[in-house]
């Protein structure tokens, strides 16, 4: 079964690096269970069934500011260690996504972002270590301020 296209909200079951492709292209995958659809008034409506689905934050030079401010954004992440999202962090919060289905296939994004791939994430530790290497002082200075 696939998903209208739409703005949906998720539930984050699971999440965690990994190298993808044939490039290796360091990513955060992200599974959550779908909730609920935006209708045209704003509103969220439960869906049913609510299955799971995957949404992919790329880590390349140019990728890792807009994943970062996805993470920031429509998941609520406010760490200030990219280590922390090869755990479960963020297991159990909501997620906003949206939908542009592929032929038969959903393809959540991020809104304005993303990309997509139906398996759980491996959270490999490699990937994990040189991304909080590379990209731990971005994630630094985007951290929300304490009141």
């Amino acid at each position: 079964m696939s998903y209208d296209p739409g703005r949906y909200l998720g539930e984050i079951t699971s999440h965690g690096f990994e190298a993808v492709g044939t490039k290796k292209t360091p990513a955060l995958k992200i599974l959550f269970k779908v909730l609920a659809k935006r209708s045209p008034e704003g509103e969220y409506e439960e869906v049913d069934p609510q299955y799971e689905r995957n949404v992919t934050c790329w880590f390349t030079d140019k990728g890792a500011k807009h994943a970062v401010k996805n993470l920031r954004k429509y998941c609520g992440w406010e760490g200030s260690d990219l280590g922390e999202l090869n755990g479960d962090c963020l297991v159990g919060s909501q997620i906003e996504v949206v939908n542009k289905p592929d032929n038969d296939y959903d393809n959540f994004e991020f809104p304005f972002e993303g990309g997509s791939s139906k398996h759980a994430p491996e959270k490999n530790e490699k990937v994990a270590k040189h991304l909080r290497n590379k990209f731990n002082n971005l994630v630094r200075d985007t951290r929300p301020k304490s009141n």
